[in-house]
């Protein structure tokens, strides 16, 4: 018995001094590490702090790529509610213009109407013809304070969109031509000159908005 003790408590001397070498060999083996990755096709080995840095890079990269495709999706959105806004006003400018037209011919029966005549005749029929030709005349006064209102509200959206897209312009000018933004520079000048020495009135070269017309005109 005291010899078979004795070869066990070897063994679990034996054993932990294992477990210990193992566990300092882990230690060290973590700070040595390699990873092998593939980028383009070739192999690359690298240690885990420059895994770990490529994959925050990687990761803020992705979170930014992400909220790039959610504004330009919302862009697009927008884009598209806009424009299916402005098919629905259209349509509805459509219809009250083919009412207007309706209402307006339906008026133009009332001149036929002999109103001394039907007065003397039937006074009865004569009233009721009279508030015929009063809401006659009114659902044609409202169709055109309608359409008056819609008209307004086309002129307004396409005084916005010109406005959003003249500034977009004028950014992407600037960026291609920086002197245009230069105080000292004459550029402004020469262009108008060339432009009006072409033919253009002064009237279109102010409207010029978009860049590229600009740009053709300098070269």
């Amino acid at each position: 018995p005291e010899e078979g003790q004795a070869e066990e408590e070897v063994e679990e001397e034996v054993s932990a001094e294992s477990e210990e070498s193992e566990e300092e060999l882990e230690i060290v083996a973590e700070e040595d590490l390699k990873y092998t990755i593939k980028v383009d096709g070739e192999e690359y080995e690298v240690g885990i702090d420059e895994l770990k840095s490529g994959y925050q890079r990687q990761a803020d990269y992705t979170r930014k790529s992400q909220a790039l495709a959610e504004q330009r999706k919302e862009t697009e959105n927008i884009q598209s509610e806009r424009q299916q806004l402005e098919q629905e006003r259209q349509m509805y400018a459509n219809g009250l213009q083919m009412l207007q037209e309706q209402q307006t011919a339906k008026l133009q029966d009332f001149d036929k109407v002999e109103w001394e005549t039907l007065k003397q005749e039937d006074p009865y029929a004569y009233m009721i013809k009279k508030d015929e030709y009063r809401d006659a005349q009114e659902r044609v006064g409202n169709l055109q304070a309608e359409q008056r209102l819609v008209q307004q509200e086309q002129a307004q959206q396409m005084q916005q969109a010109r406005a959003h897209f003249v500034q977009q312009e004028y950014a992407r000018l600037v960026n291609a031509l920086p002197e245009w933004n230069d105080k000292d520079s004459t550029i402004k000048k020469d262009i108008q000159e060339y432009a009006t020495s072409v033919g253009f009135k002064p009237e279109e070269i102010n409207q010029l908005a978009d860049h590229r017309s600009v740009l053709v005109i300098k070269k």
